[in-house]
């Protein structure tokens, strides 16, 4: 990506599709004065329990079903059983892949009934992802604060695959105070190292609904910027690539998610 700047002197954003040595990556960029369009195909979301490694072990007939949502609520609930009655502990790694099949479903009610029902098992972890999906409350807040302690303990992809579908669901159901709360935590707990400057912002490994509620954070903090009397690069680039839950080569849904925020 090679600096531009206006005939004007202000700042502008750009769309380059091709980014050297990687062709798994777009930069997505914007600007006020012109915008190209990606008329890709739509992305089918990735299966719940294809994230944990079980898909594979089922009938080929099952795990058809288990893409569809209503069957996924139902299968995860079944499986969360399973795993208690075993006194197999769920540990992030099942409260994100959860988290995504909560963004799946298909009404607020769902997700909420979904996790209401995780909570017969784990009140605390499943009790702060219902408090929030349910509106933010500061003692919800602080409850998740103690979470989060604990989530930044662990390896960074494990964290930041768990603040991803955090954010993911609770933007995907409205809840969007929410989301850019957990992500203004994530980002000053560094869960997102080096994805986050004012020049530039990585969405390459988010999902859709993480993905806008960080670009909308991060809008926020350049306004702010402005409003101080700063100035700003010459250049801001956003980069996308095919994002997290994209499963055909060059089909960037969160591409196509970022150009519909900023339009």
């Amino acid at each position: 990506v090679h600096p531009r700047s206006s005939n004007d002197g202000s700042s502008e954003l750009f769309i380059e599709d091709n980014v050297p040595n990687d062709s798994s990556k777009d930069v997505v960029s914007w600007s006020a004065k012109s915008s190209n369009r990606d008329n890709s195909k739509p992305y089918n979301a990735l299966a719940l329990c294809g994230q944990l490694g079980i898909e594979r072990t089922l009938p080929m007939s099952l795990a058809e079903d288990m893409r569809q949502r209503s069957k996924e609520i139902l299968y995860t609930v079944k499986m969360f059983h399973k795993m208690y009655e075993l006194g197999i502990k769920p540990n992030v790694v099942t409260f994100s892949a959860i988290l995504n099949a909560c963004s799946r479903c298909r009404s607020f009610d769902e997700a909420s009934m979904l996790l209401d029902e995780l909570r017969l098992f784990d009140s605390r972890v499943y009790g702060v992802a219902h408090g929030l999906l349910m509106g933010f409350r500061e003692e919800v807040w602080g409850q998740a604060q103690v979470l989060f302690d604990e989530v930044t303990r662990m390896d960074s992809s494990t964290a930041s695959a768990f603040y991803n579908a955090l954010t993911d669901m609770l933007w995907h159901f409205g809840q969007r105070r929410g989301a850019q709360l957990v992500v203004l935590e994530g980002k000053r707990r560094q869960v997102w190292q080096n994805a986050w400057c004012d020049s530039c912002l990585d969405l390459h490994l988010m999902s859709a609904g993480a993905a806008q509620a960080m670009l909308h954070a991060w809008l926020l903090s350049i306004r702010s910027i402005l409003f101080e009397g700063h100035e700003l690069p010459r250049l801001l680039s956003i980069l996308t690539g095919w994002g997290k839950h994209s499963k055909i080569a060059g089909d960037s849904s969160l591409r196509r998610a970022v150009e519909a925020h900023l339009a």
